[in-house]
């Protein structure tokens, strides 16, 4: 689907009843989880609304403030993998991670990774097929830059043991994903000179030297994964729960690991894999569930409202009369 028609889709009535469905019913799921803890007394309503009071304002500004970040490093380590390739404006690379993310939070199984792919070609009037070669360059960087952030962050104290199979899991990712980079970049390099969708795509694949797929993949990409173990240092400070660096970054390991059920915006399992680390931490669970919820709520905001004027923004270029 184009674009164009991605914008005329999602402004009909029809189009916005199918999009937000996936997330009517994830939300629902999540009342009725709640209201069977509820009915199990392992959850009490009263505790969780003080929680909430007491968890205030602050940390959902502090979030909000912290996710803009996250996705100005990760529009960052994109814009630097289409750079050879591509000229691409690191603005335009921002928009078109925000938009992504706010499809994400309304449509299931992250299809919004793919469609701001269709965005950001739109926008800046580059090949589709090419933006997709780096974007798949853009997640192997992503998954790889968790190595060196663990590596860092593991320094500063001791690691549940849980963390180390995740760091097991993560580095056979990296590299499986790089063994098919690898395998599709000598199978395509043949069509890179004869143009077509093939081609196009294997530009996109080989755009990075691999000296400057290292730098990304150990520095650029590892900046993401710190920032927001640091943002939730200061978050859980802003609602009275002690984090360090280490204990953020295994709060942001275990809801990246529970987003891979394909739920919109990750609603639910964010939540359910948050409490369960905050619980192993001591924090009482409904105050594990407060935070879990305001903090979530925090990184929905900066997609939320930077995703939603990039598409009224875009919506506005298309409509506006052609001056040749």
């Amino acid at each position: 689907m184009s674009p164009g028609r991605l914008v005329e889709a999602s402004s009909t009535p029809h189009g916005a009843r199918r999009s937000w469905l996936p997330l009517a019913l994830t939300a629902g799921a999540v009342v009725v989880t709640i209201e069977v803890l509820v009915r199990l007394q392992a959850l009490d309503w009263g505790r969780l609304a003080t929680a909430l009071r007491s968890v205030g304002v602050t940390p959902l500004l502090v979030g909000a403030l912290g996710g803009f970040g996250v996705v100005a490093l990760q529009a960052l380590r994109w814009w630097v993998v289409t750079r050879p390739v591509l000229r691409v404006r690191y603005g335009e690379a921002y928009a078109a991670l925000l938009v992504g993310g706010l499809l994400n939070a309304i449509l299931p199984a992250r299809a919004g990774d793919l469609l701001r792919v269709q965005y950001l070609a739109e926008r800046a009037r580059v090949s589709r097929a090419t933006l997709y070669g780096t974007e798949l360059i853009d997640f192997w960087t992503d998954k790889s830059g968790w190595l060196p952030a663990f590596l860092v962050l593991g320094l500063t104290g001791s690691p549940p043991s849980w963390m180390y199979r995740a760091l097991a899991v993560m580095a056979a990712l990296a590299s499986a994903l790089l063994a098919g980079v690898l395998v599709l970049r000598r199978r395509l390099r043949r069509f890179a000179a004869k143009g077509g969708w093939k081609g196009r795509f294997a530009m996109g694949l080989a755009a990075s030297s691999p000296a400057r797929l290292a730098v990304t993949a150990l520095l650029l990409a590892a900046l993401p994964w710190v920032w927001e173990a640091l943002a939730l240092h200061l978050v859980g400070g802003a609602a009275g729960i002690s984090l360090t660096p280490l204990q953020g970054f295994v709060l942001v390991t275990a809801f990246n690991l529970a987003m891979v059920v394909p739920v919109p915006g990750g609603l639910g399992v964010h939540e359910a894999a948050s409490c369960a680390v905050l619980v192993s931490f001591g924090v009482p669970l409904e105050r594990a569930l407060a935070f879990a919820l305001v903090y979530h709520a925090s990184q929905l905001l900066p997609y939320a409202m930077g995703g939603a004027l990039a598409l009224l923004g875009w919506r506005r270029e298309l409509t506006l009369p052609n001056p040749g």
